[in-house]
């Protein structure tokens, strides 16, 4: 059996000898909320009317990417 390629070089180097690279994606769907007739800040104490019913209404889908690039030397 022949040995595997050891990958691109730059002169003797081989840029991508211990590299990992890591990926990560998170989707949400639309997570429930109470709309209201104006923005409150989260844990003000005055109240403030509900537009609908508690729980009625959807946030807009959400995505996260994570890259992690790491080379030990």
């Amino acid at each position: 059996m022949g040995m595997a390629s050891p990958g691109p070089k730059i002169g003797k180097v081989e840029i991508l000898k211990n590299m990992s690279i890591n990926i990560t994606s998170k989707v949400y769907s639309g997570v429930p909320c109470t709309p209201t007739t104006r923005p409150v800040q989260i844990g003000a104490t005055d109240r403030v009317q509900v537009k609908g019913a508690p729980f009625g209404a959807r946030m807009p889908w959400q995505q996260f990417v994570d890259l992690n690039i790491a080379k030990k030397h």
